[in-house]
């Protein structure tokens, strides 16, 4: 929907910038809740194949992850901390319904917590019983653990085409093959 098309192109200020639009990320932060609410999400009573069936989960978890986010940034790189402030308690408002919707109940019996925004996680779903937030050790992953292993192997590689005109006539053979 529309929160996504802001989150997903909308993201940075433009192609030069490192800085979150502000505007269009609370757009999308508004947009996602106006999703939760119009699709039912956000009643407690709603049954477990709704829920799924309408990625209620991944709804609220943009929700908060966008909020979070996006109250940091205002906080600590904008510094406008009036802003930061109505921003981070609108998370906070977020996390606390999510807290009381029986889904994500179910993982604080598995013994993750969920004490803010960022505690939550697209994993969960997937691997409930690993208590790790958005970054796991390496060992869990043994993809990570061969690439940290050749890491040096990767950066020689990447360094042998990292001049112009190497990386453009690769580019250029890329491009027109096939």
């Amino acid at each position: 929907g529309v929160a996504m098309a802001l989150y997903s192109y909308f993201w940075w200020e433009g192609p030069d910038s490192v800085a979150i639009n502000v505007p269009a990320m609370r757009e999308a932060a508004v947009q996602f809740r106006r999703s939760i609410e119009y699709s039912g999400c956000d009643l407690l009573e709603i049954p477990l194949q709704d829920w799924t069936a309408l990625q209620c989960a991944t709804r609220w978890r943009q929700l908060l992850l966008v909020s979070a986010e996006l109250g940091r940034h205002v906080a600590v790189d904008v510094r406008d901390l009036p802003l930061a402030s109505v921003l981070l308690r609108e998370a906070s408002s977020y996390l606390d319904k999510v807290r009381e919707m029986p889904f994500f109940g179910g993982f604080e019996g598995l013994g993750l917590q969920l004490k803010k925004p960022h505690d939550t996680n697209f994993n969960q779903d997937f691997f409930p019983w690993l208590g790790y937030g958005p970054v796991w050790p390496s060992h869990e992953l043994p993809l990570a653990v061969f690439l940290e292993n050749h890491f040096e192997d990767f950066l020689d590689d990447l360094g042998r085409i990292a001049d112009d005109e190497t990386f453009r006539a690769l580019h250029l053979e890329n491009s027109n093959a096939g």
